[in-house]
C-alpha cells in the first residue's frame, strides 16, 4: 500500500479520505491507489497550526534583526511557503537586508558573495545566540551558506539564507501551480517523500533538489493529455513579467497573494490519481 511504502514515521495513520466535490475526486471512489494517495497527503501534509507558528516564528525574528539592520525583510520560502509542506518540515527563510552589509556597501544593488554572506550569518548567530529560545547554531558555509538553529519555543528549526532573490520568487512561482490543482501538491508530496526513501533527494551529494522533483512533478501534470495544468509563461505572461520578472519586487510577493493574478480554468483532465 501506499502508505506502508512512503511512511517514515511509526506512528502515522492514513488519513480519513474525504470526497470531494471535484471531477477528478469523484473518479476516485473506485480506485484504491488514489484514495491511499490522498489520504497519506491529508496526514502528512502541515497543519495549519504549525505553519501559524512559523509565521509568528518569522514575525519574531524580523524584529530581532530589524534592530540591526533596519529595512531588513524576512521571507519564508521552500515548503513552508509553496503548498509541498508535510508534517516535521524545517523552516526555510531567506533574509534580505536592503541597503545594508558588512561592508559598508550597497547590498540591494550589488549581489552578495559567499564571503560577505557568511560574515553576516556569523554576525547574526552573535545576536541569537543572546535569545534563550534559539539553540544548536551550526554555520554551512555552502554555495548558498546557510545559518541552521532551533528554536525551542515553536519547536522548529530553522534554515536562514542571505540574499536568495531567486528563492523567493522560486517559492510563489511553485505555488501558484498548487492552487490551481490538488492533484499538484498532492503528487508533489509523495515525490519527494518517494526520494528520500530512495535518498535521491540532496543536491549537496549529487542527486535532486526539493526544488527539481516539483518541478518534475508540475511538467509531467503539464504533459498530460489533456493538461492537469497550463504552462504559466504561455497562459500568463503579464503576470509571469509583473511577479517573477527580472525587475520585479521579491518583497511584494511576501506581501500579497499572486496567485491571485492568475486565472486557470479548470483543467479538463478528470483523471484520478
Amino acid at each position: 500500500p501506499v502508505i506502508m511504502l512512503l511512511s517514515d514515521d511509526d506512528d502515522a495513520e492514513p488519513g480519513k479520505y474525504v470526497e470531494g466535490d471535484t471531477a477528478w475526486s469523484l473518479s476516485m471512489v473506485n480506485d484504491k491507489l488514489s484514495i491511499e494517495a490522498k489520504s497519506y497527503w491529508e496526514t502528512v501534509r502541515q497543519w495549519p497550526r504549525v505553519t501559524a507558528k512559523k509565521f509568528d516564528l518569522r514575525a519574531g525574528l524580523l524584529r530581532i534583526i530589524q534592530n540591526v539592520f533596519p529595512g531588513a525583510s524576512l521571507h519564508l520560502v521552500g515548503s513552508s511557503q509553496n503548498g509541498f509542506d508535510r508534517v516535521g518540515s524545517d523552516m526555510d527563510a531567506c533574509l534580505l537586508l536592503g541597503h545594508h552589509n558588512m561592508t559598508g556597501g550597497d547590498w540591494s544593488k550589488t549581489r552578495s558573495t559567499n564571503k560577505e554572506a557568511v560574515r553576516a550569518l556569523m554576525y547574526l548567530r552573535s545576536i541569537l545566540c543572546a535569545n534563550r529560545w534559539f539553540t544548536n547554531f551550526k554555520l554551512i558555509p555552502a554555495k548558498v551558506p546557510i545559518l541552521v538553529f532551533f528554536d525551542r519555543y515553536s519547536n522548529v528549526s530553522v534554515d536562514l539564507n542571505i540574499g536568495n532573490h531567486n528563492g523567493i520568487k522560486n517559492t510563489h512561482y511553485t505555488r501558484v501551480y498548487t492552487e490551481a490543482d490538488q492533484r499538484v501538491p498532492i503528487l508533489g508530496i509523495i515525490i519527494k517523500q518517494w526520494a528520500k526513501k530512495n535518498k535521491i533527494n540532496d543536491a549537496s551529494n549529487g542527486t535532486l533538489s526539493s526544488y527539481a522533483l516539483v518541478l518534475m512533478v508540475i511538467r509531467y501534470l503539464q504533459a498530460c493529455k489533456p493538461p492537469v495544468v497550463p504552462c504559466l509563461h504561455k497562459q500568463c505572461p503579464e503576470a509571469i513579467a509583473k511577479w517573477f520578472g527580472p525587475n520585479s519586487d521579491v518583497n511584494m510577493l511576501s506581501m500579497h497573494d499572486c496567485a491571485r493574478d492568475f486565472k486557470f480554468s479548470p483543467s479538463g483532465n478528470k483523471q484520478s490519481l
